[in-house]
Parts: C-alpha cells; sequence; structure tokens
C-alpha cells in the first residue's frame, strides 16, 4: 500500500523481493494492532523528549544545525490519547483486506 500510495518512498537502489522483505520486517516492528494488545509503556506515536533532545545535540555538533534548538519547542505529546484511541483491530483488517488498484 505504501508503494502504490507513496511511490518515492520506495527504495531505489534493492530489487524487488529484498524491498517486500525490509518493509514487511518495519510494518511487524511497529503493527499498531499488536502493540495495543501488548500494551507498550509507550503510547504509539509518543515522542520521548530526552531522545530527541540527544538528537538535536547531535545535529548540533555535526553541522547540521547552526544553533541550538530546544527539543520541548519541537514536539508535544498533548493529543497522544487521543491519537491512541482507534480500533486497532479495524485497522488490522483494513490493511488485510486491501486490493491494490
Amino acid at each position: 500500500m505504501l508503494d502504490e500510495v507513496f511511490p518515492f518512498t520506495r527504495p531505489t537502489r534493492k530489487d524487488e523481493a529484498t524491498a517486500i522483505r525490509g518493509g514487511c520486517a518495519r510494518a511487524a516492528r511497529t503493527d499498531p494492532a499488536a502493540q495495543a494488545r501488548t500494551r507498550r509503556s509507550a503510547p504509539l506515536g509518543e515522542t520521548n523528549e530526552t531522545n530527541l533532545r540527544e538528537y538535536m545535540d547531535f545535529l548540533l555538533k555535526w553541522g547540521v544545525l547552526k544553533q541550538r534548538v530546544e527539543a520541548a519547542d519541537l514536539m508535544t505529546n498533548e493529543r497522544i490519547g487521543e491519537i491512541n484511541r482507534f480500533d486497532a483491530d479495524a485497522f488490522a483488517k483494513t490493511a488485510r483486506d486491501y486490493k491494490a488498484r
């Protein structure tokens, strides 16, 4: 589905079988239905401020950023509870039933 809707996200230096395997592996790690069932400690989509701060420090160190940017100014988890109120089983069913155009 991702390749069909957003073809520019498709890997350009991999054969189709390798690209599909990689996509399936990523999807398995980010499966919303599985995460909902296991009730992970961090809600789906939540941003960890410490991790983001460390990433911003990395970008500053290597000159990608020219000045310090505070992580708290770039993120919020205010709507994560609302975002996570979805029917994970219905989401999975929609994906399973998807038919390419």
